[in-house]
């Protein structure tokens, strides 16, 4: 099978050009691989090398023994003598000009500034970790964390870490409280509400009331239906119910801003084409188990709402899912048992006979060996003629 055409890298052009073979190569690159543009380092030589940025900063060959970047058409690798990493110099605000002409204006926007890529070059010099890319990230972290103390002093000590993010172009940090995210740190004191986390657990529980035109069928008109869906749950997991109370205290507004705005919510408004049609999330409450307010419901209904339960609706769909499962493994096994009729059991391969240890209880071994043999003994007696009796 032929390779397919691929554009080798500088590394391989060089050794082609000074005499190495695709099988004659030296110990500190790997084998030829047509897929990487040829050869490539080993990774105890790439850890050796020292590449410099275009403002000078040494980078170790280890911040590029993992994934490379390919932009423009071009690989930028250390064997093209081009690798990448992230400018650590994030006060610039205008495209560096001495950085390749291809990454100037290549960036990626985030909440810390726009992260932008410079592309290194190999320097015959040992390492120096003062004049390195690792110092400037070292000290651009080190007056993060004294500038968000600062930070926290102005917030009252209240100001979370896990809460906030620090944009490096105007080295100022910001908070945008969400204690839902709060659910996955696993923290025991939150910083923001000054207190120590509720070791009970709950969930955070919702209405949904839904409003939608139900089509008439002949003589009977069109309706105006309204279903209230109860007890609707949040978090995927419980957390503490610290954290459930801020969360309906403090995220309510973004939680029902974010289900308003969602593909899902958009999509059923568009395949509905219904003036009628609105969703509504109420109630939101912070409870260790669902409860349910019978007098609300029986409110409801009066008013013409129907009225349903999340957890009445999760049951009926997990029976529902046990019931297919049964009916499968009942066909699977009248399916085996079919086949041990027709083959015997020593008829069956190595998977059939795990199967049938693990499907039939002993007492329908015992049924199906005894169908077996009544089977055999009235065979012999359409064969021989004899008359049988089975009971």
């Amino acid at each position: 099978m032929n390779e397919p055409e691929h554009e080798p890298n500088e590394l391989t052009k060089r050794l082609f050009a000074e005499g190495y073979t695709r099988e004659n190569y030296p110990d500190y690159v790997k084998p030829y691989f047509w897929f990487y543009g040829g050869f490539t380092y080993t990774l105890e030589h790439l850890r050796k090398m020292v590449f410099s940025t275009p403002c000078g900063l040494l980078v170790s060959g280890d911040h590029f023994t993992n994934g490379s970047m390919s932009y423009m058409g071009i690989d930028w690798i250390p064997e093209n003598d081009n690798p990448t990493i992230t400018c650590p110099r994030f006060s610039l605000k205008e495209p560096c000009q001495i950085n390749h002409e291809l990454l100037r204006g290549c960036g990626l926007l985030s909440r810390s500034g726009k992260i932008v890529s410079c592309a290194c070059h190999q320097v015959n010099e040992p390492y120096d970790y003062e004049r390195s890319c690792d110092k400037v990230i070292d000290d651009v972290n080190k007056e993060s964390n004294e500038l968000f103390e600062e930070f926290n002093i102005q917030k009252g000590g209240r100001a979370c870490r896990l809460q906030s993010y620090y944009d490096r172009h105007t080295k100022q940090w910001h908070m945008n409280y969400d204690p839902r995210g709060c659910a996955t740190y696993g923290c025991s004191f939150c910083n923001v509400l000054q207190t120590e986390l509720c070791h009970k657990k709950g969930n955070v529980y919702y209405d949904e009331i839904v409003t939608h035109t139900e089509k008439g069928k002949g003589l009977f008109p069109d309706k105006v239906v309204t279903t209230a869906t109860k007890g609707k749950k949040l978090l995927k997991h419980q957390a503490s119910l610290t954290l459930c109370e801020a969360i309906v205290k403090y995220a309510k507004w973004r939680i029902i801003e974010q289900k308003m705005g969602s593909y899902e919510h958009k999509e059923r408004l568009k395949i509905r084409s219904d003036p009628n049609f609105s969703v509504q999330y109420v109630n939101f409450r912070a409870e260790s188990r669902e409860t349910r307010d019978l007098m609300d419901d029986l409110a409801n209904i009066q008013e013409g709402i129907e009225v349903v339960h999340a957890s009445d609706q999760q049951k009926e769909i997990k029976a529902a899912k046990h019931e297919r499962r049964v009916s499968a493994r009942e066909a699977k096994k009248n399916k085996l048992k079919k086949r041990i009729f027709e083959v015997g059991f020593s008829g069956l391969d190595e998977l059939e006979l795990r199967r049938y240890q693990k499907w039939f209880r002993p007492e329908e071994e015992d049924a199906i060996v005894e169908e077996i043999e009544s089977k055999k003994i009235l065979e012999k007696s359409l064969i021989t003629g004899e008359q049988t009796k089975l009971f």
